[in-house]
């Protein structure tokens, strides 16, 4: 990743070069992997971590644990389930009023910042955040001596290699495997061996960022989920193989899944609901078809 690039694409820049399509990469990337050299100062590795930042991109971080949801009325409300040494009540507050939103309802889970409070509200706005892991890869550790790449290896997040004497390519590759946390499902038609040649992966930046059958689904398409009834699923993931499993089942690596559609009846009967006259239309509210309870709760008439 060049650092100049990145700095044309930042605000208050002109845009120059390709810049944009730089950040337009790194923004839809499961991983970035910056590379730095090492007999150099980490000047260039800070410059191009603020510039990411700048635009929008949080670099191994996870997003923050607070909830904001507006509501049509009530006005403000604030709950914190953990104490909080930098955001209150009023803090939010007054945020909230420069975003014009007042009848909002927050509720902090973690000890979090002012700007992680910001990072949530601009979800909604025209630049959202993008948490996305990144690894520094450290090259040219042929050229320093074993205490320096000692001390750098040791740093957060870094790998050391040397790619004209080929030292420690394999480390890297697996530092990527690992903290890209890759699941491969494999899909199965019925009465058909699966298709172990090409696997659906699954990320934590991908779809609904989930490793659920319902993740796994709308990858696939969509609408498959308008019709999906259960999925039958082989591997480390279920007890028994296989086993029926709903859209909320958290799949594994190397996972097996046949996915079995709703019939055209069951289709209708989830359009219109049930027809025993005890569930409204549509879904799986009780209701009571005599009309005795409702009975029970009218006042008697005044004689």
């Amino acid at each position: 990743m060049s650092g100049e690039l990145v700095v044309s694409a930042a605000p208050g820049h002109t845009w120059q070069g390709r810049g944009r399509q730089v950040i337009a990469t790194a923004r839809s990337a499961d991983m970035i992997l910056m590379i730095l050299d090492a007999t150099k100062d980490d000047a260039q590795r800070q410059m191009l971590t603020k510039e990411l930042n700048d635009v929008g991109i949080r670099l191994n971080k996870e997003r923050p644990k607070i909830s904001v949801t507006k509501t049509k009325a009530g006005g403000f409300k604030f709950n914190a389930t953990c104490t909080l040494t930098e955001l209150s009540s009023e803090v939010c507050f007054s945020i909230l009023r420069e975003y014009k939103m007042f009848n909002v309802d927050v509720v902090v889970h973690e000890d979090a910042t002012i700007d992680d409070f910001i990072d949530v509200l601009e979800e909604a706005g025209t630049a959202p955040r993008q948490y996305c892991r990144c690894i520094y890869v450290y090259n040219k550790i042929d050229m320093l001596s074993i205490s320096q790449v000692d001390q750098l290896a040791r740093q957060p997040y870094s790998v050391v290699i040397s790619v004209s004497k080929e030292l420690n390519l394999e480390g890297l590759l697996e530092r990527i495997w690992q903290e890209l946390d890759l699941r491969r499902v494999y899909t199965k038609k019925k009465g058909h061996f699966p298709d172990f040649t090409d696997p659906l992966v699954l990320t934590c930046q991908r779809g609904n960022k989930t490793f659920t059958v319902e993740n796994a689904v709308g990858l696939l398409h969509k609408s498959i989920l308008d019709e999906f009834k259960s999925a039958l699923v082989w591997g480390s993931s279920v007890r028994a193989s296989p086993q029926v499993c709903g859209l909320k089942h958290e799949l594994q690596d190397e996972d097996v899944m046949q996915i079995t559609k709703m019939t055209a009846a069951e289709k209708i009967k989830k359009m219109h609901g049930k027809k025993t006259g005890t569930t409204l239309a549509g879904g799986n509210t009780q209701v009571d078809p005599t009309g005795k309870k409702e009975k029970e709760k009218k006042a008697p008439l005044k004689t």
